[in-house]
């Protein structure tokens, strides 16, 4: 079967195929936490969300989490390899 494809803006447009039997579910790759805020950063969060700086609380404490880890905890972050 040939995939679709369309113009937009002059330029020929074709839509990815995602194999989504390839992508692995939602709980097989996060685990449930359950910790607390200071009231705050709750606040502060919660503005954040409701203003679309950021996709969702989850999203923004993993990335953090990773920054944080990446930043502060990483031995090769002072090039020492």
């Amino acid at each position: 079967m040939d995939k679709p494809q369309w113009v937009i803006n002059g330029e020929m447009f074709s839509p990815k195929i995602i194999d989504v039997a390839a992508k692995p579910k939602f709980k097989e790759s996060h685990t449930r936490v359950t910790t607390y805020l200071e009231n705050n950063l709750h606040v502060i969060i919660k503005l954040l969300l409701e203003h679309g700086q950021i996709e969702s609380i989850s999203g923004f404490i993993n990335e953090s989490i990773k920054y944080y880890l990446m930043k502060e905890k990483n031995d090769f972050s002072n090039n020492d390899y």
